[in-house]
């Protein structure tokens, strides 16, 4: 048996409201969670900021310890290896010091006494 036409346009419009209401809910909700992925697009991109900058940091205090600059010698340091590399040098030319053989003499006669 069909159902009266006016039954069928009162469901009708009680569906109608029904469903404006979910479609205000969702437009809701909807707006909040734009709101949140602004907030975390925003937040996203101070942190990569803050990450470029400790990468770049972390890059420079590499580059201090590890790098070619960090092997290298002030012109004065230069200047005072090669000082102790010529006494070095020098000391290596000369003969024994006296004291060294006078040491050597004097071990065997102090045992005979």
């Amino acid at each position: 048996m069909p159902s009266d036409p006016q039954d069928q346009l009162n469901q009708l419009r009680v569906r109608n409201r029904a469903l404006e209401a979910e479609k205000a809910r969702l437009e809701l909700q909807a707006s909040g969670l734009e709101a949140q992925l602004q907030q975390a697009l925003t937040l996203k991109e101070g942190l990569e900021g803050q990450l470029r900058q400790a990468l770049l940091e972390l890059a420079e205090l590499k580059r201090q310890l590890f790098g070619e600059r960090s092997d290298q010698l002030s012109p004065e340091e230069e200047e005072q290896m090669a000082e102790v590399a010529g006494d070095l040098k020098e000391q290596l030319q000369r003969d024994p010091p006296v004291s060294d053989q006078v040491l050597e003499d004097q071990a065997p006669a102090t045992s005979s006494r």
